[in-house]
């Protein structure tokens, strides 16, 4: 009976297999439009040179939007991304994440009482203990030791007797003994505030850490996983949550370099290899030009998936079908995925038909703010008018409609292989 339980219990396992655990899911379509980062008059200054960067900067970015960040070089677009992705101290304001506060965000009014109380007490208590024990303990110490004789052998030793006697009226006043228990008190609860602020803030920051990416136009000096000898696959799954099985991690990398349309070439010019023998095979870094290292560091932020993305000039290095590839990624992320982009760049391009809002930054300003066809094409503010007007020679209608082309022919297969990569 038992060895026909155990056959079973078998053939129930083989037809129903354990599954991998699944992909987490996105965000409800309810979700759609809620801020989950948001930075609150952000004021910066970098300490190596004492220059202030940002000026009283106010963002948000919501689920499933793309808002793009517009602006000259050396105008803040860069200091802000790290402002809002806590890699860089602020002056002042603060970051919310999710509604919760992550960097530098305002104390409670009442730890501010807390402190006043504490040193309101701790000058009253030291008064009360001067006046009312110590000046008293001085003099009828001096009184009673000036009646020992000089040459007592144990005159030490009853001094320090009537000291401890003496001091021991420290703790019979109720004035010290109550003004001693409030400051310890009050003390506990600041100290105890302050510790919970620090274990929150620590746990906030690695939720932003793991769900903020900011995607530079290089990949960072602090991850240097795109370098000689590293693995193409170690490279995209060096970011991927732990959650995901091994055998997870190969689709979603493989889907990935699809996605991103990675091909290499020989020194002829001649394409070997596919995405599959770029994971399995182990393909190295060495083999990659420059560009395709640059798209694999952007793939690899894709894979790790994020609630919010701070893209910063992604597309250099990129040729236009690798751009177009990367921005239906990007698309998809946001309508899909539901996750916030902002969208960071100096090119007029992707702005105008991948954004529906747009800011624009000047000097460490936001001068303005809001859909992309007020801002942009009817602003009256005259350095938005100025760099509009450059920015839009005849050339540029030529690119804006090849890329926008170029998105359109591949979107479909992009977010069949987004989908086929669990995002």
């Amino acid at each position: 009976k038992e060895e026909a339980e155990e056959n079973k219990g078998t053939k129930d396992e083989k037809k129903n297999p354990v599954s991998p655990p699944a992909a987490p899911a996105p965000p409800s379509l309810a979700a759609r439009g809620a801020v989950v980062l948001e930075g609150k008059a952000l004021h910066m200054t970098y300490e190596a040179t004492g220059e202030k960067v940002l000026h009283g900067v106010d963002m948000q970015l919501r689920r499933g939007e793309i808002l793009g960040l517009l602006g000259r070089n050396e105008a803040g677009k860069t200091s802000l991304a790290r402002a809002l992705a806590t890699m860089f101290p602020i002056d002042s304001g603060y970051v919310r994440f999710s509604g919760e506060p992550v960097a530098s965000s305002p104390r409670p009014l009442w730890v501010w009482a807390a402190y006043v109380a504490i040193i309101s007490v701790a000058v009253a208590t030291g008064h009360t203990i001067y006046t009312d024990v110590f000046v008293p303990l001085a003099s009828e110490f001096d009184r009673q030791s000036g009646a020992w004789e000089t040459n007592d052998q144990y005159r030490n030793i009853k001094g320090w007797l009537l000291l401890v006697n003496l001091t021991t009226r420290l703790y019979t006043g109720w004035k010290c003994v109550s003004g001693v228990i409030t400051f310890l008190f009050m003390l506990a609860v600041v100290i105890g505030e302050a510790a919970l602020r620090t274990v929150r803030g620590q746990k906030r920051q690695r939720d932003v850490e793991s769900k903020v990416v900011l995607v530079t136009s290089e990949d960072s000096p602090g991850f240097r996983l795109f370098r000689d000898p590293v693995l193409i696959r170690e490279a995209l799954e060096s970011r991927m949550p732990e959650a995901l099985s091994a055998a997870q991690r190969e689709q979603r990398a493989i889907a990935l370099l699809k996605a991103g349309g990675l091909q290499l070439y020989d020194r002829h010019g001649q394409p070997y290899g596919s995405a599959e023998e770029y994971v399995r095979g182990g393909y190295q870094m060495r083999h990659c030009s420059g560009g395709q290292r640059h798209l694999i560091y952007v793939l690899s932020m894709f894979a790790a998936e994020p609630e919010v993305m701070l893209c910063d000039e992604v597309l250099i290095g990129l040729d236009i079908n690798t751009q177009a590839r990367v921005l239906a990624m990007l698309q998809h992320m946001a309508t899909v995925r539901l996750a916030a982009v902002l969208y960071i760049t100096t090119d007029l391009l992707p702005i105008e038909f991948m954004c529906p809002k747009v800011a624009f930054i000047r000097k460490g300003k936001i001068v303005e703010q809001g859909p992309v066809e007020k801002t942009l094409f009817r602003s009256r503010v005259k350095d938005v008018q100025v760099y509009v007007q450059a920015a839009r020679s005849n050339a540029h209608g030529r690119h804006a409609s090849a890329l926008r082309q170029k998105v359109v022919e591949v979107v479909k297969e992009v977010r069949e292989l987004m989908a086929e990569a669990l995002l």
